[in-house]
């Protein structure tokens, strides 16, 4: 009888991803292995060794609940060409949808969310023009020698009644 073995010298374990190779040892029975003196040295828990012996990967990504698919057709509706009010930006959206609809997510998580509906992400890029190739140089005077003010010309306004009306501002 001729028996085969594949015996195996070179192991360098250098941290917990390192310690599958030992478990062939443990199936085996031919080497005993010192969990709680693998844990010592590498600082970690002695499970936490025997998890990895074992077999365990840690994954490469989580599994997390898509914060927008409770709120979706809230969100489709707000956006829609139907509703008078314009959302220009996502965090005003988001500071909508907390105010008023109870909304407990971070802001950050919903942009991110927000990005993965293609419908909800181009509401927000149709807003954003081509940048010009024109030069503007400011003007610039010392304190107290002129002032600068914005003028708006007709200007629509909802009114609490429904009426809409038109004005004109300084800004």
């Amino acid at each position: 009888m001729i028996l085969k073995n594949k015996i195996i010298t070179d192991i360098i374990i250098n941290s917990v991803e390192d310690l599958y190779k030992l478990q062939p040892f443990l199936e085996d029975g031919t080497l005993k292995i010192n969990k709680s003196q693998i844990a010592r040295e590498l600082e970690v828990d002695r499970r936490t060794v025997d998890k990895y012996i074992n077999g365990y990967k840690k994954p490469e990504t989580r599994n997390r609940d898509d914060c927008i698919k409770p709120f979706y057709d809230i969100i489709s509706e707000l956006l829609s060409d139907r509703n008078q009010q314009i959302f220009y930006y996502r965090k005003v959206l988001w500071q909508y949808l907390v105010d008023n609809h109870g909304y407990k997510g971070v802001y950050c998580n919903f942009a991110h969310y927000l990005k993965r509906y293609e419908e909800f992400e181009s509401y927000f890029r149709k807003g954003n023009k081509t940048k010009s190739n024109e030069i503007t140089l400011r003007y610039e005077t010392p304190p107290g020698k002129q002032a600068q003010l914005d003028w708006k010309e007709s200007i629509p306004f909802i009114l609490s009644s429904g009426e809409t009306c038109c004005g004109q501002a300084f800004l």
